[in-house]
């Protein structure tokens, strides 16, 4: 019996010795990072996994009378490594690796990202919203007079976008990774002044 123990207690500590080596380079068993599995896996693997999210992005625009989709590759959106996992697996304490072994961690880690300005300014440009046959401009009440007879012509509101509102709108949301503006909601419109 005793040499059974001693076999058993070599065995578990090989084990013990085995795990805190593997996870000081993968993180734990149920561990999930902005909604993604990493369990078991590498620094690497995670910055991999991100970079292939963001290279998926699409940034959905709700408009009065049509919706478009403005993507990563439109406006060269990438990841930028900001060391953020990094420091997620260096407070991971590996010798902890048995608290692991059921239930679920979950971090949220903002994603660095960069996007090339002058894309976003010819992608902005390109958007239906924006070409002149699409737009009716808002145009403000009038006084009519017809034979003496002065009556007020309703405004017109239009449908044509605000640039530098839209603009900071859409800058806004790749700087968050916010994947939808609806620029009624934010106000995006030119209106009339009357």
């Amino acid at each position: 019996i005793a040499g059974l123990c001693i076999v058993a207690l070599i065995a578990g500590s090989q084990i013990h010795k085995h795990y805190n080596e593997f996870y000081t380079t993968h993180f734990f068993n149920g561990t999930v990072i902005n909604g993604e599995d990493a369990s078991k896996k590498t620094v690497e693997e995670v910055k991999d996994d991100i970079k292939l999210n963001v290279s998926h992005y699409a940034l959905k625009i709700k408009e009065l009378d049509r919706n478009e989709k403005i993507t990563a590759q439109d406006v060269g959106l990438e990841y930028v490594d900001d060391g953020k996992i990094d420091e997620l697996m260096e407070e991971q304490e590996e010798g902890k690796w048995f608290l692991h072994l059921s239930g679920t961690t979950e971090f949220d880690v903002n994603a660095g990202t960069k996007y090339n300005e002058e894309k976003v300014t010819e992608t902005i440009a390109g958007l239906e919203c924006f070409k002149e046959e699409n737009v009716t401009k808002p145009q403000n009440a009038t006084l009519r007079d017809e034979n003496n007879v002065f009556s007020i012509q309703d405004e017109v509101e239009g449908n044509e976008v605000n640039l530098e509102k839209f603009t900071a709108a859409v800058k806004e949301a790749l700087d968050k990774g916010g994947t939808s503006i609806d620029i009624v909601k934010n106000d995006c419109y030119n209106h009339p002044t009357i």
